[in-house]
């Protein structure tokens, strides 16, 4: 795990990179799992950001509802 001294903003990231890249593997091609990874990441911090902007928690709460609908069609088919 991380330790708490060692927590960086690159190895935070780098940590949530690597753990999404594990679970898109084992649901997908492994090609796709990086392609797949970087958009997940890139989508939920881009929420985070417009989120914190706006100060409006239920950007999070709608934007996190259209992820799980993706990720269930990506899944699911």
């Amino acid at each position: 795990g991380i330790k708490q001294e060692n927590l960086t903003g690159h190895a935070l990231m780098t940590w949530i990179q690597g753990w999404l890249n594990v679970q898109f593997t084992e649901l997908v091609p492994e090609q796709n799992a990086d392609e797949l990874t970087l958009h997940l990441l890139v989508l939920t911090q881009g929420i985070a950001v417009v989120a914190h902007t706006f100060m409006d928690q239920s950007i999070v709460h709608q934007e996190v509802a259209r992820i799980h609908v993706w990720l269930d069609e990506l899944v699911l088919g």
